[in-house]
């Protein structure tokens, strides 16, 4: 896929950057990443940092595509938590479609599995659970209007402070059209893909996003993504405490009615399956 150039400036009046003066341009900086959708970019506007998603060139092309983010988009934007991005709207420019949001600083939930690996470690029960506790508030207030339907380490960013965000909100439903489905999931890039994303106009529902929030955290714990809704947890490398394996079992079920009714009930079952403060047992998968 063409790439953007760093430095590249694009008329951004069309965005909806609170306090952005009239004739604000955005300047591309630097790329960070690859998404199933597109392209990630760091960028600026207005003195204000910002993340840019470059959408694949092959749903952008797509008129039922561009309308649909754009309306997921506003929906998405009217929707304030301190856990949650704000959303600018998209842009057109030279027959590109681009999603810019806003930038927390600090790196991805990815990014940090990533550094987490190169030194042989994961994230540890507490710092998981407090990333995956932000990230179900956030699905809670955005779920008033939505549902997210891409909860995943390329979706979750933490900031040099500490503060954990949810990006990406228009996105869930797109994910099975995507060019770099396939070749993501077998790499165990997408292991939040609930069984019902799967089905020929499959409807995301809240308990897509409970699914997304759990298999968040199994990652997190092990660095290993679930393959597959049901898959017993010790073939990622998870042995216990046994609530916190019924627990997961329960939210990562094939079954959406064997899933928590919403995400706040997940995160109250978490906390109280992890209340003991015991360690959690992860070792190599079976």
């Amino acid at each position: 896929m063409e790439a953007l150039v760093p430095g590249t400036e694009i008329d951004a009046d069309g965005l909806q950057l609170p306090g952005a003066s009239a004739g604000t341009r955005m300047r591309i900086d630097q790329r960070i990443g690859d998404l199933p959708h597109g392209d990630a970019y760091r960028g600026w506007m207005d003195g204000a940092p910002v993340l840019v998603t470059y959408l694949d060139p092959a749903l952008a092309a797509q008129a039922d595509v561009r309308g649909w983010l754009l309306r997921a988009i506003q929906r998405a934007s009217t929707v304030e938590h301190r856990s949650l991005l704000p959303q600018y709207g998209a842009l057109a420019h030279e027959r590109r479609c681009l999603l810019v949001q806003g930038n927390p600083g600090g790196q991805s939930a990815r990014q940090l599995l990533i550094d987490r690996a190169a030194k042989g470690r994961t994230v540890d029960g507490e710092t998981a659970q407090t990333i995956v506790g932000h990230v179900c508030n956030a699905l809670a207030a955005l779920h008033a209007v939505m549902v997210h339907g891409y909860v995943n380490a390329d979706a979750v960013w933490i900031s040099t402070s500490g503060r954990v965000s949810l990006a990406e909100p228009a996105i869930g439903s797109l994910l099975t059209r995507t060019r770099r489905f396939e070749r993501m999931r077998s790499a165990g890039r997408l292991g939040n893909v609930a069984p019902e994303q799967l089905l020929a106009g499959g409807q995301l529902t809240v308990g897509t996003d409970v699914f997304g929030a759990a298999s968040l955290l199994v990652e997190l714990l092990t660095g290993r993504a679930l393959r597959e809704a049901g898959m017993p947890l010790e073939e990622v490398g998870i042995f216990g405490p046994p609530d916190l394996m019924m627990c997961l079992e329960r939210a990562t079920a094939p079954d959406l009615g064997a899933r928590p009714p919403d995400v706040l009930t997940f995160k109250a079952e978490l906390a109280e399956a992890l209340a003991g403060g015991g360690p959690i047992d992860i070792g190599a998968p079976r």
